[in-house]
């Protein structure tokens, strides 16, 4: 699937290769922000002493 993607990517101009690498660019900017977020949760909620079904959630991220 891969290896598809890039023999189609090649065959695009470079105006179309930039839009593609900047919406490649873009996904990968919003999942390290999301994943970010949860890891903020992870460690702001994370109290040991508590035992509720949001602590659960946190420990199997």
């Amino acid at each position: 699937m891969i290896a598809n993607y890039i023999i189609y990517f090649n065959t695009l101009t470079r105006v179309e290769q930039s839009k593609q690498l900047s919406l490649i660019l873009l996904f990968l900017f919003v999942l390290l922000i999301v994943v970010s977020f949860l890891v903020f949760l992870k460690i702001k909620f994370s109290d040991e002493t508590k035992e509720n079904l949001f602590q659960k959630f946190l420990k199997k991220l």
